[in-house]
């Protein structure tokens, strides 16, 4: 706490998006984190997509009636929108690291909403076996690039919030072409074998729930690509964790 206000003396800080005075090293103030848009019910209780309407029971959308998704679910915190976009751009292509705990902060609240990921962190079943977070990992060149993986540092805002462990388990061999501007069609192709899950990593994840984190959830295939290669370890659940739904 010492070192924090000693370093907003120095170099006062100012939140992301309306440039007031922070103290105690915060990113965001009250009133604009509060005016993100949190994805709520209804939505897709595969992929996450919010949808407007009255919806009496849990459903299905259309967009995943014919995808077989390696991964259990989905859920997304924010829903896409500006602001939350200059968050997740500022980390990604602008080395702006200090805000990746304010981009965590918005998933552990999804812990705190979703009654699926409650039961999972039920004090008795994280005894049987721990969950972990799981990062979507860049191509080694593209992190040099950036000089740090966003969905790592994401994951580890989480950690310190959850007490669930990070563990980069997942590799990506081989460079692919931003997703950006691809089709369903043609980001599933160019991921196609895109991330490994070394062998040595097999006996830590097996038996056990996987929560793999990204910044933004689009159309699954990246993080159905990393799904894929996680099943081999054959771990009891996979869900999908991601700031922003795209």
């Amino acid at each position: 706490m010492l070192l924090s206000r000693f370093l907003d003396f120095l170099y006062p800080p100012r939140c992301e998006l309306c440039q007031i005075r922070l103290r105690d090293g915060k990113s965001l103030c009250p009133d604009c984190a509060a005016r993100l848009v949190r994805v709520q019910a209804p939505f897709c209780q595969d992929c996450g997509e919010p949808y407007d309407g009255h919806f009496t029971a849990a459903f299905s959308c259309q967009n995943c009636a014919d995808l077989d998704f390696h991964f259990d679910f989905a859920r997304a915190a924010l829903v896409f929108q500006p602001e939350g976009r200059q968050l997740i751009h500022a980390v990604k292509y602008q080395r702006q690291f200090h805000l990746a705990p304010a981009l965590a902060d918005l998933l552990v609240e999804v812990f705190a909403t979703d009654s699926r990921l409650r039961s999972i962190l039920d004090h008795e079943e994280r005894e049987k076996a721990p969950p972990l977070l799981i990062p979507v990992p860049l191509h080694w060149r593209r992190e040099h690039q950036r000089t740090a993986n966003q969905a790592f540092e994401i994951a580890r805002g989480v950690s310190r919030s959850t007490g669930i462990p990070v563990l980069n388990a997942l590799r990506r061999p081989h460079p692919t072409k931003s997703q950006a501007r691809l089709r369903r069609v043609e980001r599933m192709r160019n991921l196609a074998s895109a991330f490994l899950l070394p062998k040595k990593h097999h006996h830590l994840l097996t038996g056990r729930t996987l929560f793999l984190i990204d910044d933004v959830f689009t159309t699954g295939a990246t993080t159905n690509a990393c799904a894929r290669a996680l099943r081999a370890a054959k771990p009891a659940k996979i869900v999908v964790l991601s700031v922003m739904r795209g």
